[in-house]
């Protein structure tokens, strides 16, 4: 599975209730490195109630941060965070089924954990369910209901998805095919420093996809590509200067 465990312990502390005293210690803990304090807290938070203090605490089992690592205890802090309607939480409960840690693997359940962070508006689930209807896995294969999910998720600020948005764009899948704008997409990320764009912008302009061939741009391109340490772009790059 193209998929990653997409937590980040500062994200989640950047979202969490103004009311919970505890978690902003939490908070200040972990900026300080103290991680056996930040389990402390974070636990305390949990108990009291506080789904994001569950998260965090779940997030910190899974990684081995100042407690002993833990997948089946990290497993049962989320889904406790997620049954309190927390995306963190039901996001990072669908990928320990996605990869099977603490549990046994399953596609499926891990679907319908993104689908619920997704519905929360939580980017990264909408990512991840658009790559499985893509690809089929856990879910019936729907070009349409990818192309769906990864604009939902572009929009909500996940720059792989906005990648593989453009990309369906050019290839036509779940859309009528539509250069300009995968063109467009790519060009934007680009700037912003996305390899994967940059080495397909040089594709395009050596091949002439959608755009009269140009090999200085190119090469342009593909060299950007390979400066942000992708190595499509430099192998690119080495095949026109040859």
């Amino acid at each position: 599975m193209q998929n990653f465990f997409k937590i980040g312990v500062i994200i989640i502390f950047l979202t969490l209730t103004a009311w919970a005293d505890t978690i902003t210690d939490a908070k200040e803990a972990y900026a300080k490195g103290d991680l056996a304090k930040t389990a402390e807290l974070s636990a305390a938070a949990c108990e009291e109630g506080n789904s994001d203090g569950c998260a965090v605490l779940g997030y910190l089992y899974n990684e081995g941060e100042g407690v002993k690592q833990d997948y089946k205890k990290a497993l049962e802090l989320f889904e406790i965070s997620c049954n309190s309607g927390n995306e963190n939480g039901c996001h990072n409960l669908g990928v320990m089924y996605d990869l099977g840690k603490g549990t046994k693997q399953d596609y499926a359940k891990a679907a319908v954990l993104y689908k619920k962070s997704c519905d929360y508006e939580y980017a990264d689930s909408c990512d991840s369910l658009a790559y499985m209807h893509q690809q089929g896995v856990g879910v019936k294969q729907d070009y349409f209901k990818a192309l769906e999910l990864y604009t939902k998720a572009c929009n909500g600020g996940n720059i792989n998805s906005c990648y593989l948005m453009a990309y369906m764009y050019a290839e036509g899948d779940g859309t009528k095919q539509d250069l300009p704008k995968a063109i467009s997409i790519f060009e934007k990320l680009c700037k912003q420093n996305n390899a994967d764009s940059c080495a397909s912008l040089g594709l395009i302009h050596e091949i002439g996809k959608g755009v009269k061939s140009d090999m200085d741009k190119a090469l342009e391109y593909y060299g950007k590509a390979c400066k942000l340490n992708l190595p499509q772009g430099c192998n690119g790059y080495g095949r026109l200067k040859q």
